[in-house]
């Protein structure tokens, strides 16, 4: 199933696991592929039965590797300071069991209220929405793992957003990096000793990826790097950028 026109599902483990969704696949004559709980299909699958029972919900290959990444278990207070459309959040959810508490922070109502609606749609009652800039956050509370899923150029999705090498320049591009600095500088102390603090883009640009964390980790030395990996782009995936570091004592 290669080619741009291939559609990207994560199927819902909250409501169903990756045999049922084969077969009511097969049975309506709809051709799939499945890997794992990754289903990808070159049929729209979004007004489709399972999407509209929460069974399946859109999301590249590329954007699933970041819950994978950040890991989180059943009971884990989590911190997703860039959520909308909440895509990540959903998928920390189903890892976690529907146990635990995840906060989703958007700066636009609208934007929480897709994350609300899609918590509704896939059976998630764990996720709680706050409408903040994240580096407002109040520092009155620790976390086991924090998910920066930055602003940043997306130029590792321009394939299916051609508008984007139109509309950045350079100049905006550096006033992202400058805005995922503030980030990370803000929500560094809201990681618990021990806990996590994981910052994904979809660009692949070296300045908001490799050298923004090479001098997060030079200022803030208690972190150090535990994971990390680039995504290229490619007719299967979007580009992506994911570094998970941990806080020490």
């Amino acid at each position: 199933l290669k080619g741009e026109e291939t559609n990207h599902f994560r199927i819902n483990s909250l409501k169903t696991s990756p045999e049922v969704v084969s077969q009511k696949l097969s049975q309506d004559g709809i051709n799939f592929f499945i890997n794992g709980y990754h289903l990808s299909s070159k049929v729209n699958l979004v007004s489709y039965e399972l999407f509209n029972d929460g069974l399946i919900t859109p999301q590249d290959p590329s954007s699933q590797r970041v819950a994978e990444v950040v890991n989180p278990k059943p009971n884990d207070f989590v911190l997703d300071g860039c959520s909308a459309p909440g895509g990540k959040a959903f998928h920390m959810a189903s890892m976690m069991n529907n146990i635990g508490k995840i906060i989703a922070c958007d700066i636009y109502p609208h934007k929480l209220r897709l994350i609300e609606e899609g918590s509704k749609r896939l059976g998630v009652n764990m996720i709680k929405t706050m409408l903040i800039d994240i580096r407002n956050y109040p520092r009155d509370e620790l976390f086991d793992h924090v998910l920066i899923d930055a602003p940043c150029s997306g130029l590792g999705v321009i394939s299916h957003k051609v508008d984007l090498k139109y509309r950045m320049t350079l100049s905006k591009i550096n006033d992202l990096i400058i805005l995922q600095q503030e980030i990370l500088d803000h929500v560094a102390c809201l990681v618990k000793d021990g806990g996590y603090l994981t910052y994904s883009t979809c660009t692949i640009n070296i300045g908001e990826n490799e050298k923004q964390i090479h001098n997060f980790l030079r200022k803030h030395t208690v972190f150090k790097k535990v994971h990390e990996e680039k995504i290229i782009p490619s007719i299967e995936n979007d580009g992506f950028y994911i570094c998970k570091m941990q806080r020490g004592s």
